[in-house]
């Protein structure tokens, strides 16, 4: 008798079927729905954003317009003009600390 001969194979052959997201059992559906119950109005957010970029247009105007701030934001940054975060004060007011 081989060593391997005591050897039992898992049942199911040790694959899992796939989420069923109808279940509620799909961990990605959960993220989803937690995602999306997270999500916050874009003028609520807004006092803290140093940069607001509106995607609704087509992707090649949205990513010439992210490529072209994003250089703006290096060129003063490199320069030492880039100003302070606005999000720091705006937590701090929002946290009843300012």
């Amino acid at each position: 008798m081989s060593a391997a001969a005591g050897i039992r194979k898992k049942s199911g052959g040790g694959r899992r079927p796939p989420p069923n997201p109808a279940s509620g059992t799909d961990p990605r559906a959960r993220l989803r729905v937690q995602r999306l119950a997270s999500q916050r109005r874009w003028q609520d957010r807004e006092p803290a954003a140093d940069l607001l970029i509106f995607n609704n247009g087509a992707q090649e105007a949205l990513e010439s317009e992210v490529k072209t701030r994003f250089a703006q934001t290096v060129h003063l940054w490199r320069n030492g003009e880039l100003g302070p975060t606005r999000y720091l004060d705006w937590w701090r007011a929002r946290e009843g600390g300012g």
